[in-house]
């Protein structure tokens, strides 16, 4: 369908060259780690907005926080001051903000327990994971409940201060291993 013409130009209207998968989102990798130390995600394609969910992840000891760290040339990036991070958290009992310029790994969720009904649930956005002239940036949001029963939830942000092409990610707990549950990388579709 076209639209009207103005000045010798045509006029497609809104949307007008848009992929209709563009938006769409491209299941990657999808891994149901169980009492892995770690989980690693190595296959990122050329996306430039990448999405990770996590549904019921489980620790295996009580009182674990969820890292990561990015992986270039497939070595694990855990220099002094590679990331920054700033988040928001709530709980029943307390509000706080969580933020450091200079750090070895960042810190997306802590305090999770071990009990059945303890578990997180979020998502993680990572834009330009695979461009070496950007930083690597993150935003995420997570609710979970702590090792103390009580519901805990945050949002924020981080980046990686490198200016590097990733060739994957890790996520970890502090301590012990991620017991249960499922980690899904897409990748989202562009015009």
């Amino acid at each position: 369908m076209s639209g009207p013409t103005s000045f010798g130009h045509q006029n497609l209207g809104f949307g007008a060259g848009v992929s209709e998968a563009a938006g769409a989102l491209t299941l990657i990798e999808s891994q149901t780690p169980s009492g892995a130390s770690v989980v690693n995600f190595t296959t990122l394609g050329t996306y430039k907005v990448h999405l990770f969910t996590f549904e019921n992840i489980h620790t295996s000891s009580d009182n674990r926080d969820l890292f990561s760290r990015v992986l270039v040339g497939g070595s694990e990036q855990s220099g002094a001051s590679d990331y920054s991070r700033a988040f928001q958290a709530c709980a029943p009992s307390y509000f706080y903000e969580d933020a450091d310029p200079d750090l070895h790994s960042i810190r997306h969720l802590p305090e999770i327990g071990v009990a059945a009904n303890e578990s997180l649930h979020g998502r993680i956005y990572m834009y330009n994971a695979v461009d070496n002239t950007k930083l690597t940036a993150f935003t995420q949001e997570f609710t979970a409940i702590k090792f103390d029963g009580k519901t805990l939830s945050n949002f924020g942000g981080a980046v990686y201060q490198q200016e590097n092409t990733l060739s994957g990610i890790r996520f970890y707990w502090n301590a012990g291993n991620i017991a249960s549950g499922t980690i899904k990388l897409f990748g989202l579709e562009e015009s």
